[in-house]
């Protein structure tokens, strides 16, 4: 209510003391109703609000104390202010007025000026109250807004948003608070790091949305293996953690390493298809392995290194002799960048042999590198070494050039052609220019196209398919041949066959190692041939190393065979040995005719 305008209750005995007042103030422009004792007030109050109340004090049925008390009850009514009206120089009525918790009073007979005034201080109080309000219900607003900001800030820096399990941040605090409780009691804890394998190729096949959904299906599963005695946490990526704050027997966490990996092994499902994937685990214990939170991460990180070394779904404690074998990686990071000017790169060939008559028709051109301290380094080592410095693209071309001039010399010394099969990495497949680069490299090198053959995995052609098709198809139209190496352990489909121009197929060995004790193994065989035939592809067989591997896959139709039972990796002058070794044999077998 601003000054002049508004709505004032008139309380009073005496009709005659209400008229005056009344007349004063629709004089002063307000509105005015009138009750003759303290009930009628208070009733008239919960009819009607009021903005301002002249009460006074001794009246019949209720007096003004009282039914100011009533009325401060009342919704709104604590913030309406009540001027007593009191006889002149009655002094005790006006201290009793205050004290009841009256706002003001005013003497009679009253005075205009004084009246007026009196009003326009309380309306002014009211209205500053009013005000207060409203900031305080403002500021109680913004508090609240604050304390759910907050509480949003907190999950967001402490939890992750897609599984809503700790993240890094909040777990390596969580980790440092447990090692340093535990540095009196020297209690035992493990801590347990996993990583999925082939999630990239998830993402890959499915997009960022089928990668998610099995992210949240291994944190399903997570939960569904361990208890509340352990701590869950997503470290970022495809990583999560797991850590026991107190371990009775270490025993206990091997077999929960055990039980995570075996709750990974059922296939995921994914757009109506079935997806088998792997995990990986590391463990270090405090404080036996490390005392502190980065020494413990780092000791379980190293052991998760090494147990993807083994394989996939492996889990591996931290052993002290695991730095000095890492020291031996890092070692070989500075030393790769100079291997191939320093000559350090070797090739080695495998024969592949025709499964009728056992006569070497091709080779896999294999690389090796001679590391001057590490001796001879498996290629599972540092091919991915190649790939992550960027290195892969020039070796790449070194193992093509050298293949093809090995290829042309075994020509000029009188043996027969030899097909050679060259790999190539995920990396190099997706390189611009590449069918441009090769075929113009297989032209001016003087090998005819159809004695070299590109080899690619399938899990290589799975990211941009259409644009390594298209690439392929161009390099195969050329005359040079194009296989699928690992057949069988990525992602193939009958379709995916039949859209990328391939002329072999190479069954992986990981299939052919039962044979003929696997009827399983027997069965995936005999199909994969059969399906291959039908697209108008050759099969090679890798990996045989029995003679009833070979005559199975002969029975079968299998046109070309590889493996230890015909010749491990050969350097240059060693294969060279095994071809004239061929080729006189054929000469002596002519001669008998």
């Amino acid at each position: 209510m601003t000054p002049n305008s508004g709505q004032i209750l008139i309380v009073e005995q005496l009709e005659s003391d209400r008229e005056i007042l009344k007349n004063l103030l629709i004089k002063e422009g307000f509105s005015v109703s009138e009750a003759c004792n303290g009930e009628e007030a208070v009733q008239h109050f919960q009819r009607k609000r009021a903005d301002l109340i002249f009460m006074g004090t001794e009246m019949p049925v209720m007096n003004g104390y009282d039914a100011m008390r009533q009325i401060k009850a009342e919704a709104g009514g604590d913030h309406t202010p009540i001027i007593f009206m009191t006889e002149e120089r009655d002094e005790e009525a006006v201290v009793l007025s205050l004290e009841k918790g009256g706002d003001d009073f005013i003497s009679k007979p009253v005075s205009r000026s004084l009246l007026r005034a009196k009003i326009n201080a309380q309306l002014r109080i009211q209205t500053l109250n009013h005000s207060l309000q409203s900031n305080i219900r403002q500021l109680e607003w913004k508090l609240e807004q604050h304390k759910q900001t907050q509480l949003e800030l907190h999950e967001i820096s402490n939890y992750d948003h897609l599984t809503s399990l700790p993240n890094r941040h909040f777990f390596l605090i969580y980790l440092a608070q447990a090692i340093k409780s535990a540095e009196i009691s020297q209690k035992k804890m493990a801590l347990l790091l996993m990583d999925i394998s082939k999630f990239k190729q998830i993402n890959d096949l499915f997009g960022f949305a089928g990668g998610d959904e099995v992210l949240q299906e291994v944190t399903r599963r997570l939960h569904s293996i361990t208890d509340s005695s352990c701590t869950l946490a997503r470290m970022g990526g495809d990583d999560f953690a797991l850590f026991y704050e107190e371990v009775e027997e270490v025993d206990e966490i091997g077999r929960v390493a055990g039980a995570i990996i075996s709750g990974m092994e059922k296939p995921f499902q994914l757009e109506g298809r079935e997806m088998t994937l792997g995990l990986n685990v590391g463990v270090s214990l405090y404080p036996d392995d490390a005392d502190s939170p980065e020494a413990m991460l780092r000791c379980a990180g190293r052991a998760l290194n090494f147990a993807g070394e083994l394989g996939v779904n492996r889990y591996r404690f931290f052993e002290p002799d695991m730095v000095g074998q890492e020291d031996e990686g890092l070692e070989m990071l500075g030393s790769i960048h100079n291997a191939l000017e320093n000559g350090e790169f070797q090739l080695y060939y495998q024969p592949q042999v025709d499964a009728i008559n056992r006569n070497i028709i091709g080779c896999e051109v294999l690389l090796r590198w001679n590391h001057p301290i590490q001796g001879v380094v498996s290629p599972d080592r540092f091919v991915p070494l190649l790939e992550r410095e960027g290195l892969i693209f020039s070796v790449g071309e070194w193992v093509m050039k050298r293949a093809i001039e090995q290829h042309l010399r075994w020509l000029e010394r009188g043996y027969p052609p030899v097909r050679i099969a060259v790999n190539f990495s995920a990396p190099e497949l997706h390189e611009r220019g590449l069918a441009t680069r090769v075929i113009e490299l297989v032209h001016h090198s003087g090998i005819a196209p159809p004695w070299f053959k590109l080899e690619v995995t399938e899990t290589a052609t799975v990211k941009n398919f259409d644009q390594v098709a298209r690439t392929l198809g161009k390099i195969r139209a050329s005359g040079i041949q194009i296989a699928v190496d690992d057949f069988g352990t990525g992602y193939s489909t009958l379709s995916y066959l039949q859209k990328l121009p391939v002329d072999i197929i190479k069954i992986d060995q990981q299939f052919i190692k039962d044979i003929p004790y696997s009827s399983e193994d027997k069965t995936l065989v005999k199909a994969v041939i059969a399906m291959a035939h039908n697209l108008g592809l050759d099969v090679v067989a890798e990996g045989v190393e029995t003679e009833a591997q070979a005559q199975f896959l002969r029975r079968h139709l299998c046109e070309e065979l590889q493996g230890y039972l015909f010749s491990k990796p050969l350097r240059a002058e060693e294969f060279e040995q095994l071809i004239a070794l061929q080729v006189s044999e054929i000469e002596e077998e002519l001669t008998l005719f």
